[in-house]
Parts: C-alpha cells; sequence; structure tokens
C-alpha cells in the first residue's frame, strides 16, 4: 500500500497509506464483528477455502485500482475477508488440536501466520522495488492467497488427524461462564 500511495499521491503519500491500512482495518474490524454474530452452518472448512478466495480476489483488485481513492474503497471490500478468516482458523485449530494442546497449537498459528506475513512482505517488497511495482505486489499477493485457497479446499489438508465430522459440524454456541 505504501509503494502504491507513492507511486499515486506523491508528497502526501505517508499521509494516504495511513488512510489506507485504517480503511482496509476498518473493513475487517465491521466484517468479524458482522461474521462473528452468525450462526453458520457451513462446515468451516468450506467456509476458509472461501475467504482465502474472496481474499485473493480482494488481492486482484487492488491491483486494478487507478487512483488512491478507488484502492481505499476496494480496501474495506477485501479487508471485509481477514477478521472472518482469523476466525475461522481458530475454529478449525479449537476442532483439531487435541484439548491438552490447544494453548500451543494457537501459540503455532500465530507463530506461522506471523513468519509467513513477515517473509511474504519481504517478497512483495523485493518485487515492489521492481519494476512491476506495487501493482506487481498486489498480484504476487492474490496468487499467494489462491494457492492458500487452492490447498485449503485440498481433502484431509486441514484435518488430517480429525475425522472429517469432527472438523466440519457447525461451531458450538459461545458459553461465556
Amino acid at each position: 500500500m505504501a509503494a502504491f500511495a507513492a507511486e499515486h499521491d506523491g508528497d502526501r503519500a505517508e499521509a494516504v497509506t495511513g488512510v489506507l491500512i485504517a480503511v482496509w482495518s476498518l473493513g475487517s474490524a465491521a466484517a468479524g464483528l458482522w461474521y462473528g454474530a452468525r450462526n453458520w452452518q457451513t462446515p468451516l472448512t468450506r467456509q476458509l477455502t472461501w475467504l482465502l478466495a474472496g481474499l485473493s480476489v480482494g488481492y486482484a483488485a487492488w491491483a486494478l485500482s487507478p487512483n488512491s481513492t478507488v484502492l481505499g474503497g476496494v480496501l474495506v471490500l477485501s479487508g471485509a475477508v481477514i477478521a472472518p478468516a482469523m476466525t475461522v482458523q481458530a475454529g478449525l485449530m479449537a476442532r483439531i488440536a487435541p484439548a491438552s494442546m490447544l494453548t500451543e497449537a494457537y501459540t503455532w498459528l500465530t507463530t506461522v501466520n506471523l513468519s509467513l506475513a513477515a517473509l511474504g512482505s519481504a517478497v512483495t517488497g523485493a518485487i515492489v522495488d521492481g519494476p512491476a511495482g506495487a501493482v506487481g505486489g498486489f498480484l504476487v499477493c492474490a496468487a499467494a492467497a489462491a494457492a492458500a485457497a487452492v490447498l485449503a479446499a485440498w481433502p484431509g489438508v486441514l484435518a488430517p488427524r480429525r475425522p472429517r465430522d469432527v472438523v466440519d459440524r457447525p461451531a458450538d454456541p459461545l458459553r461465556v461462564p
């Protein structure tokens, strides 16, 4: 986003970058609240596949944005996939990991997510610094999300140790003591 703003907004790039990240975050937060308030009957594995595919489409749409104003609108929509995807990941982890290892499993989930985000940022940064610019970086993000969606859709990948009916049953309602 910073490279896109630098390419399109000149001296205002730093301020525009902050606004772009903020609207992306607002889209995520709003969708997270909406998504979490619903009782979904769709299996978690299918939800994650569709959310990752939506993220891929969103990243590809970034590349089509002609200016930062349009990108901001696209970011609100594509940001709407982030919090729901993270929620579904956590739900899957709760179903896949044995109860005695759940804290460790969540720690590994966070570690892997953040490590891959850092690696993706480094790779994308190198691409952005090349002739492809910000659009090239956006397309790499779209390709990575598409690959994740394909992997998530692959039978048995998301639930190798648990029967599929355990992983894919509808979520239990939240119970707070």
